[in-house]
């Protein structure tokens, strides 16, 4: 079965008009971990609502940096330890049912969240992916010990080869930075070793670039079906060309989904979808477009009503 959801935060105070007009039985948190009295009426009237709720991990650490549970300086990799620990306890507090946190980077990056804007810190080095599944790897293992005790799942997500500066924006697309994450090869491994996975589909088109629509839509659906038997959460969106390794966050209407060159078209999302309806536990689907999140969610309840 698979469950629809939104994805809100407290930054807009559009939060309690989209709760209230889609009823959803489900919703996931923009959760900044560095700022939790932000958060503080929400969590009351989603406790209140008895709805499943996930907290999708961002935090700023030390000097401005990215949280990263895959980089292995201490500066940066103890904070993010610490402040996901605090976060799983804050789920099972509320009666949460997990956080989401990204696979990590193979550099330093400064963020400013305002701006929406991230960058290398030069000052620390790139590190090979084999030291960054390891140092992840050690992470997610400590960290799932904690989650585990306080009934909360843990789930890594898929996160695309590129970012655009400035984050959300068609321009920015055109000049993307590096953003150098644990590949999604490496979270296959992970969910071969029993480690939950949120797949976001258009991060895990964007773990390739530059190359022909066919193939890297082919690669999806591969990489898709392999972490399937792990996967507890979906983020589903779409995207525009270019295809160079960059999200676009585009939707699943029906006008979206007919854009030219959009990945995916809409019999491709079907048969996604289609990969999870057997499962034999509940997955849960969240749109989070930048644009008609009530519009986007009626099409994903819609889309999966025409699964079979």
């Amino acid at each position: 079965m698979i469950i629809p959801g939104i994805k809100i935060g407290p930054f807009k105070d559009n939060w309690r008009k989209l709760l209230a007009i889609t009823q959803t039985p489900y919703c996931e948190i923009w959760y900044r971990a560095d700022q939790p009295e932000e958060y503080t009426s929400m969590f009351e009237v989603l406790r209140q609502k008895k709805i499943k709720v996930g907290l999708h991990f961002w935090a700023t650490v030390g000097e401005g940096h990215l949280a990263n549970l895959a980089y292995p300086e201490s500066k940066i990799l103890e904070p993010t330890l610490k402040l996901v620990e605090e976060v799983i306890h804050t789920a099972c507090h509320n009666h949460f049912s997990y956080v989401l946190v990204h696979s990590g980077n193979r550099r330093a990056f400064l963020v400013d969240f305002e701006k929406r804007h991230a960058e290398i810190d030069g000052l620390y080095p790139e590190i090979s992916v084999e030291e960054a599944e390891t140092t992840q790897e050690t992470s997610l293992t400590g960290l799932n010990q904690v989650a585990k005790k306080l009934g909360v799942l843990l789930i890594t997500e898929t996160v695309p080869a590129k970012d655009p500066k400035p984050w959300d924006t068609q321009a920015g697309r055109l000049n993307p930075h590096e953003n150098l994450p644990v590949p999604v090869a490496s979270l296959i491994k992970l969910s071969q070793k029993g480690f939950y996975i949120a797949n976001d589909f258009i991060h895990t088109f964007c773990d390739g670039f530059d190359k022909p629509r066919e193939e890297l839509v082919k690669q999806l659906f591969a990489n898709t079906k392999l972490m399937a038997p792990m996967t507890k959460v979906l983020h589903v969106n779409s995207v525009i060309p270019p295809y160079n390794g960059t999200d676009s966050h585009h939707g699943i209407t029906d006008e979206d989904l007919a854009t030219d060159g959009i990945v995916p078209t809409k019999p491709e999302l079907l048969n996604l979808l289609k990969l999870f309806i057997n499962q034999p536990e509940e997955v849960l689907a969240i749109v989070e477009p930048q644009r008609e999140p009530v519009a986007n969610y009626i099409a994903l309840q819609k889309i999966i009503s025409q699964l079979s």
